[in-house]
């Protein structure tokens, strides 16, 4: 079972049928898509900010996105930047960019500051990114002391009862 749906993870379909579940499950939706739009704005960014085209930079940004659904969503933007459109239409049509990235990347293209509208982006996303792990940790904890004392428990109580129906039994 394990072999046949790591092979199946493997393929483009798997690849993204995993990844579109993972961006849709609602308790790590937030996170993951604020670390795939933070990783696509740093790294657009730098590489934009160094001189390099942005139809480069897209290919590039695209090749290094480790998330099938933002690999998709590049490509889509890549052939639209080669059609002549602006860079933030069909990130607004992604539905993957919240209003505020598209906009703020929008605001970026027009005034021709975009690599660093997409490097402060990106800055704002890791310390949110930041802030949602250590939230979910704070969670965690307590959850995780509790499931330790229902073991813990189970395994006293599961030496003491056999202990004590034998002493029962010796009628001490």
């Amino acid at each position: 079972m394990g072999f046949f749906a790591k092979v199946f993870l493997k393929t483009k379909f798997g690849s993204f049928l995993f990844d579109w579940s993972i961006v849709t499950f609602p308790p790590i939706k937030t996170l993951v898509v604020k670390t795939s739009v933070g990783r696509f704005c740093g790294t657009l960014g730098t590489l934009l900010d160094a001189g390099v085209p942005i139809l480069d930079a897209l290919q590039i940004v695209g090749e290094t996105a480790t998330n099938e659904i933002m690999r998709r969503t590049i490509t889509r933007v890549y052939n639209s930047v080669t059609e002549g459109e602006k860079f933030a239409a069909p990130l607004e049509d992604a539905k993957l960019f919240p209003g505020m990235v598209v906009r703020m990347i929008d605001i970026g293209e027009q005034t021709g500051s975009l690599p660093d509208m997409l490097r402060r982006i990106a800055r704002n996303y890791d310390e949110e990114v930041e802030n949602t792990l250590e939230a979910m940790i704070s969670l965690i904890e307590p959850l995780m002391i509790v499931f330790l004392a229902v073991i813990i428990g189970g395994i006293v109580l599961a030496l003491f009862l056999p202990l004590i129906k034998i002493i029962e039994q010796l009628g001490v």
